[in-house]
C-alpha cells in the first residue's frame, strides 16, 4: 500500500522538477559482496567467472538485472530481478555491452562488492508480477476455452458425417432414425438441396466435375492468401529475423488448420461424388449403368463414363495423398513430443 502511495506521487514530483527525489524515495541502495568461499562452489564462476546474473543494457547504458539463475552465487547472495547495477568494487559502471559487464565480473578481484539500486518496496513489484501472472492465466484460460469450443465443433461435425454415412446403408431404419439422419444431413454441408443442373441444362459429367472441384477451389483461394502473406513476411527487410520466423510458423499453422477444416467440411459430399462412378446396378438386359446417372453405362469404352471414372481415380489419389500427409504430420508430432 505504501509503495502505491509513493507511486501516485510521481506526477507531482516530476512537475516540481525533482525526479531525483522520487528515485531516492522509491529505490534504495543494495550492497552485496561475494567472497572467494561463496563463489568457489560455483562451477560456472570457476570456468567463466559467471555469477548467474543475466544483464541487459538500456539506451542510457544503465545495467539492468534481467534475471538471476537459480542456485547461482548471485541468487544465494540476494541479487533480484529489476535491480540496476551501479558499482563494481567501488568503480562506476562504464560498459557499453553485456559482454563487457560479464568480463568485468570475471576479472574483478575477490572479495567482489556490487552496488545496486533496487525498489525500496519489493512487495509492490511482487504484486505487479502477480497481477501479470493472473492476466496471463486468464488469457490462457480464454484461449483454452476457444480451443475447446473449436474442438467440440469439429468433433460434432465428424460425428454428424459418420451418422450420415451410416444412414446411407441399405437398411430399413426406424422412422425416428430416418428423421434424425435427414436433420443431420442438412448440417453436414451436403449439396443435395442445391441442384443447378435443374436450372441450366448440362451433362452429368460437367456438373459432377463442378461439385468435385468446389473444395479445391476454396483451398486455392486460401493458398493464394497464404502465399501473399508469406511473401509479405519474407520481403519485409525491416522485420526482426526471429519475429519473422515465428510469424511464418504461425502463418503456416493457421493455413493448414484452415485446410483441415475445409477438408472436414466437404469430406462427406466429396467422397460420395468420388464414389459415384463405382456405384452401378445391372439392368434386365445385362447392361450396367451408374446409379446417379442412368443414361451413362458403366463401361470405360464410353467417353462420358471414362471422364467421370478418370476424374474419380485422380480424386481418390489426391485424397489419399492428403491423408498420407496428415498421418505423416501426426507421426512427426508424436516423435517430437517423445524427443525422437
Amino acid at each position: 500500500a505504501v509503495g502505491r502511495v509513493v507511486e501516485s506521487l510521481m506526477p507531482m514530483v516530476t512537475v516540481l522538477g525533482v525526479p531525483a527525489f522520487y528515485d531516492k524515495l522509491v529505490n534504495k541502495r543494495y550492497v552485496i559482496s561475494f567472497t572467494r568461499k561463496e563463489v568457489g562452489q560455483s562451477l560456472d564462476y570457476s570456468k567463466r567467472g559467471d555469477l548467474g546474473i543475466i544483464i541487459r543494457l538500456d539506451d542510457n547504458d544503465r545495467c539492468h538485472v534481467a534475471a538471476v539463475r537459480p542456485d547461482s552465487p548471485a541468487s544465494l547472495a540476494g541479487v533480484q530481478q529489476h535491480m540496476i547495477l551501479k558499482l563494481i568494487n567501488g568503480t562506476r559502471m562504464q560498459a557499453k555491452t553485456e559482454m563487457e559487464v560479464l568480463h568485468l565480473f570475471a576479472t574483478a578481484k575477490l572479495p567482489m562488492t556490487l552496488t545496486f539500486m533496487g525498489p525500496r518496496f519489493p512487495k509492490m513489484e511482487e504484486e505487479e508480477e502477480d497481477e501479470g501472472e493472473a492476466d496471463t492465466e486468464d488469457a490462457k484460460e480464454n484461449g483454452k476455452t476457444a480451443a475447446d469450443s473449436l474442438r467440440m465443433a469439429t468433433m460434432s461435425l465428424s460425428i454428424m458425417q459418420s451418422f450420415n454415412f451410416v444412414a446411407r446403408l441399405d437398411i430399413d431404419w426406424p422412422p425416428i432414425f430416418a428423421r434424425i439422419a435427414a436433420f443431420f444431413k442438412e448440417l453436414t454441408f451436403s449439396f443435395d438441396f442445391f441442384h443447378p443442373e435443374c436450372t441450366v441444362e448440362a451433362p452429368y459429367e460437367q456438373t459432377w466435375a463442378g461439385f468435385v472441384l468446389i473444395p479445391y477451389g476454396v483451398l486455392g483461394f486460401i493458398t493464394l492468401a497464404y502465399i501473399l502473406l508469406w511473401l509479405s513476411l519474407r520481403l519485409n527487410v525491416a522485420m526482426n529475423n526471429e519475429y519473422r520466423k515465428i510469424s511464418l510458423w504461425l502463418c503456416r499453422n493457421a493455413y493448414f488448420r484452415a485446410c483441415l477444416g475445409i477438408l472436414l467440411l466437404f469430406l462427406a459430399n466429396h467422397m460420395e461424388l468420388l464414389w459415384a462412378p463405382f456405384t452401378c446396378f445391372d439392368r434386365e438386359d445385362g447392361t450396367a449403368v451408374m446409379v446417379e446417372a442412368q443414361d451413362i453405362p458403366c463401361d470405360t469404352s464410353n467417353p462420358r463414363y471414362r471422364r467421370v471414372f478418370v476424374g474419380a481415380v485422380l480424386g481418390w489419389l489426391i485424397l489419399s495423398t492428403i491423408y498420407t500427409g496428415i498421418f505423416y504430420a501426426m507421426h512427426r508430432a508424436y516423435a517430437w513430443q517423445i524427443g525422437c
